[in-house]
């Protein structure tokens, strides 16, 4: 299958595999428009969750910094990867028996030029480039200036070896993981989907967050559950105000529960 991956990058000198870099933000897309026009499905750096039904395609765009300490280049193949559980192993996408496959898009070309959509920090920009066929070597690298941005975006889908599970996805090759924002999407049986999410838009919540989780819903919420990024339950409340002044400085994903069974999950920050 031909794979389509559109990507920010731009290549300038020598390939530096040992600078730092991190997964800065992520936000879904739908694949209805073109790198500028194609809309959003969730705000970023928010968790969606989609119908497990083998039809659902869709973009996933993340934001890369180099923050090397040396000031160097940092080099990096493009690539994702993803894994069930944020302790789990990794898997890369078109291997044998993988959850997800890259696919094509027809509303994009490869080698079109892209634009930021993540902020106005310093940023380098490229073009569109075909992913690599599965088991390939990359023996071409790209590089990313020290204090500088970039943005990749992949046009995915669930395969039929996808379960009904949250993904988390991330760019291959990051020196810097347990700093790195990862990408969560959770997959669920299509005769549930509409009845168990919470709408978009339905509740709001503050973030970050310092000693006090606020939460508004149009729902009456009967559980609140957090989780560390090793999939830990730290704290659990049955109300809309949750003290969460003990919490450590980091990222956090929060399950919330309606008295009408409806769920929503969603990531914080604790400063």
């Amino acid at each position: 299958m031909k794979t389509k991956l559109l990507y920010l990058l731009f290549f300038i000198g020598i390939y530096t595999a040992s600078a730092d870099i991190r997964q800065t933000a992520y936000r879904w897309r739908n694949d209805d428009g073109n790198e500028t026009t194609a809309t959003w499905k969730a705000n970023m750096n928010a968790p969606i969750t989609i119908a497990n039904d083998g039809n659902s395609i869709i973009r996933l765009r993340v934001q890369i910094y180099n923050y090397d300490n040396a000031k160097r280049n940092a080099g990096f193949n493009p690539k994702i990867i993803y894994s069930t559980d944020l302790n789990s192993t990794t898997k890369e996408l078109d291997n044998t028996d993988s959850h997800f496959i890259y696919v094509d898009s027809p509303n994009l070309t490869d080698g079109e030029a892209t634009t930021q959509q993540f902020g106005t920090e310093s940023f380098q920009p490229a073009g569109v480039k075909e992913a690599p066929p599965a088991g390939s070597n990359i023996t071409r690298g790209y590089s990313l200036s020290y204090a500088t941005y970039t943005e990749l975006e992949f046009v995915i889908k669930p395969t039929e070896d996808a379960i009904n599970t949250t993904y988390y996805f991330r760019l291959n090759g990051l020196t810097d993981t347990a700093g790195s924002t990862l990408a969560s999407l959770t997959l669920v049986d299509p005769t549930t989907l509409n009845n168990n999410t919470l709408e978009p838009g339905s509740f709001s919540y503050n973030n970050p967050i310092n000693n006090t989780l606020n939460i508004e819903s149009k729902n009456k919420i009967t559980n609140v559950v957090v989780h560390n990024i090793s999939g830990q339950k730290i704290l659990e409340g049955n109300s809309t105000t949750l003290n969460t002044e003990s919490l450590n400085s980091g990222i956090y994903f929060v399950t919330i529960s309606t008295k009408n069974n409806k769920k929503a999950i969603f990531k914080i920050v604790k400063e």
